[in-house]
């Protein structure tokens, strides 16, 4: 099938669709008092708070970036931006802290992040909070040769937390994606690297089926999304593209309320001046598109959850500052 008629076709059903999410609201989380931000992240506290982090400094690979974090408050207000990991080490040793991952568990919130000069040399740390995103534990590492998750949630199995990685080396290396099985524990936190990797495709986003099934949806250079599915989040399907472009840029997925899946991505070949969101009611096989936003600046890496009032919220970055909204179900 042509991907001009893919287009047509997935984007018909804006119109065809009864229930289609409306919009409520697109605005930036604070004014410019960060050069600049980039790759963010979501998750709701125990408390039902909704906490955004993402990385900010100077420019992308400066030294002084760090990981910042702000708090939907109930006035719908977000708190102002607080640091609350960087690459520290000493007084005369600090390196960029990049791409943080929010996850709630229980009562904890854990704050993955990266630490390191380029994503071909970072490697993975922690912090977490008992108090809904208030305070936070000191930084851990990850583990030998642990990454953690690469840009989104790692989804809870058992007593595992599946962690979504991937390396992403020069192209003349390759990119890889894989599958982290962390312990959960404090200190020493541990990694092990399942024997499924996925070579060309990076920043997967996870999500767990009504059976118990995990499927994976994959960033690649390939024209789509790619997907792939596990039982246990150790051997994975090999994966296979999907009916949605991908023009090598972010993407992410949740679970909605009625159990089908939310994709959220920029629905192109080229150019990330388009966002999509995407439904999926088998398990990920078909989709139709519900949401699509035009601009003239570029929208990317967005992370979405769906919120226990039922709400679905979404981050992106605009311009390296970076955007909330909000839709819900018509």
């Amino acid at each position: 099938m042509k991907f001009g008629l893919v287009i047509v076709m997935l984007f018909a059903a804006l119109s065809a669709n009864a229930k289609p999410l409306a919009e409520i609201s697109d605005e930036y989380l604070y004014g410019r008092s960060i050069p600049t931000a980039h790759s963010a992240t979501l998750a709701q506290a125990p408390d039902g708070a909704l906490l955004c982090a993402y990385f900010g400094g100077l420019y992308e690979k400066s030294a002084d970036t760090a990981i910042f974090l702000q708090r939907l408050r109930p006035d719908g207000k977000w708190t102002r931006p607080e640091e609350v990991a960087n690459g520290k080490f000493g007084e005369n040793l600090r390196a960029a802290a990049w791409n943080p991952v929010l996850f709630t568990d229980a009562n904890r919130v854990y704050l993955f992040y990266k630490i390191g000069d380029s994503p071909r040399t970072w490697s993975g740390f922690f912090k977490y909070s008992d108090d809904c995103g208030k305070t936070w534990s000191a930084q851990s590492p990850l583990g030998e040769d642990a990454i953690g998750p690469a840009k989104n949630k790692p989804v809870k199995l058992g007593g595992k937390i599946i962690m979504p990685s991937s390396r992403e080396f020069h192209s003349s290396f390759g990119w890889t994606s894989h599958f982290e099985i962390w312990n959960g524990k404090n200190e020493p936190a541990e990694a092990k690297v399942p024997r499924s990797i996925f070579i060309g495709l990076i920043q997967p986003a996870v999500v767990k089926l009504e059976d118990g099934t995990l499927a994976a949806f994959m960033r690649s250079r390939k024209g789509f999304v790619y997907s792939s599915k596990s039982k246990d989040g150790v051997d994975w399907s090999a994966p296979v593209p999907t009916e949605i472009p991908n023009p090598n840029s972010g993407l992410d997925a949740a679970t909605a309320p009625d159990g089908s899946i939310l994709l959220v991505c920029n629905p192109t070949r080229k150019g990330r001046n388009e966002l999509g969101i995407f439904r999926s009611r088998d398990g990920g096989k078909t989709w139709t598109a519900e949401y699509l936003k035009k601009s003239k600046t570029s929208m990317e890496y967005p992370s979405i959850i769906c919120a226990k009032d039922g709400k679905i919220h979404v981050v992106y970055s605009a311009d390296r500052r970076i955007k909330h909204m909000v839709l819900s179900e018509k």
